[in-house]
């Protein structure tokens, strides 16, 4: 399959179709990066995997970021497959020189992206030959597409056990520490809501929470989404709080000074919003007003909230 620069992917027939899954060749390019991600969530639409959109599209993201910064020049290739069971990533750079974990903290702009793909995926690894990076993700069996594989696609070798196991001798992998804290400011624009949840999924998966991470991200979602609709300008903070007991405090601040009817909308039973997060477990109340005025929703989140949302 010939490469294409991304900028033609829409038109070109470099995104093919291969057995329950796709695969495509680019030249390395930065802006290939959102392409990708683009092209991993349209297909997981169709396929009806959409629980797995977030987690998917951080993995691609992550892979294709750290493959483009190795490729020299060469071709990289994406190929993305499901079985009734799990969702398979590949992502080849044509570089002999394997990828491996490095350290990197959560607040870490950059250097943190197979640290992020071994706390998101069930497995990760190496081909023999170092020039193909892979995971998978374990469908839930709520999501599971019917018979559509006879088995797992198969495993290739070098294990992500081998691999983190063998890092772990460096001192790369340690228990998380508790309490931890993560504060963040976003701007009032409607793709915050999408952002900010991306941001908590990251982080949730990179510092091992034992809840429910889908929900609470899906919570950041609601709360974001009510102060871009209700304040409309000005900026959105979001802190993350996981305590020593592993309770996730989460708290959306925005410039409005008032709730208006904020009893009534968490007790509201809707598909959204406060309700929604009250129904599946958050316990829901309001904080310290920010800095400089305005209004704090926080959620608390008990490892065990919303496990069959």
């Amino acid at each position: 399959m010939a490469a294409t620069t991304c900028s033609s992917l829409a038109t070109s027939s470099s995104d093919q179709a291969v057995e329950n899954g796709f695969e495509v060749a680019f030249l390395p390019a930065e802006h290939c990066i959102g392409q990708m991600r683009r092209i991993t969530r349209d297909k997981l639409r169709h396929w009806d995997l959409t629980v797995l959109t977030d987690d998917a599209t951080l993995a691609v993201s992550e892979l294709v970021t750290n493959a483009i910064k190795h490729a020299d020049g060469k071709p990289v290739g994406l190929r993305v497959r499901h079985s009734s069971f799990e969702l398979h990533i590949e992502v080849t750079d044509g570089t002999p020189t394997p990828a491996r974990l490095r350290s990197a903290s959560v607040a870490d702009e950059s250097g943190r992206g197979l640290l992020l793909v071994a706390a998101l995926a069930k497995e990760w690894g190496v081909s023999p030959d170092g020039t193909m990076t892979w995971c998978s993700l374990e469908i839930p069996d709520r999501s599971r597409p019917q018979a559509l594989l006879p088995e797992r696609p198969a495993r290739l070798e070098t294990s992500s056990k081998n691999l983190v196991s063998r890092d772990r001798e460096h001192g790369l992998a340690t228990a998380p520490s508790r309490p931890q804290k993560w504060a963040s400011v976003w701007p009032m624009t409607a793709g915050t809501p999408r952002l900010t949840r991306l941001r908590a999924r990251s982080i949730l998966a990179m510092s091992a929470w034992a809840g429910d991470r889908a929900f609470a991200s899906r919570v950041v979602t609601e709360l974001v989404s009510d102060a871009v609709t209700h304040a409309g300008t000005g900026e959105v903070r979001l802190a993350l709080v996981i305590s020593e007991n592993e309770e996730l405090l989460i708290e959306v601040s925005d410039p409005s000074p008032e709730f208006r009817d904020f009893d009534k909308a968490v007790a509201l039973e809707k598909a959204t919003g406060l309700g929604l997060v009250r129904a599946l477990g958050g316990e829901v109340s309001l904080g310290p007003p920010p800095p400089g005025g305005g209004k704090t929703v926080r959620v608390r989140l008990r490892p065990t909230a919303a496990t069959s949302a």
